[in-house]
């Protein structure tokens, strides 16, 4: 195989990954909330083995996370996805509301 058809078959699956993964965003922005998903903050700790064998510990961190599930009208379809909103949008809305 040449190099153009080299340089043409990874552009050709660039593309194709952009595309597929564009297609599962969900773009809802507006619409009525059936869900709710509240994840608390955390912190975890694994650890790494060093070159002589010390396990060094690394922890993370992960901030609370607020989310609704919408659903919505986009084209004459139903679609749903999630989003993520502060903590008082979260408490602000109950399931059967309309966001915004």
């Amino acid at each position: 195989m040449n190099i153009k058809k080299k340089i043409l078959a990874v552009l050709a699956a660039v593309v194709s990954c952009g595309v597929i993964f564009t297609g599962c965003a969900d773009g809802i922005e507006s619409g009525t909330v059936i869900d709710k998903e509240y994840k608390p903050e955390h912190t975890y700790t694994t650890y790494i083995r060093t070159s002589n064998g010390i396990m060094v510990p690394c922890s993370t961190h992960h901030d609370a996370q607020y989310k609704i599930k919408l659903s919505g009208e986009e084209n004459g379809e139903t679609v749903t996805g999630w989003i993520y909103v502060s903590e008082s949008v979260y408490e602000s809305y109950n399931i059967g509301d309309y966001y915004p």
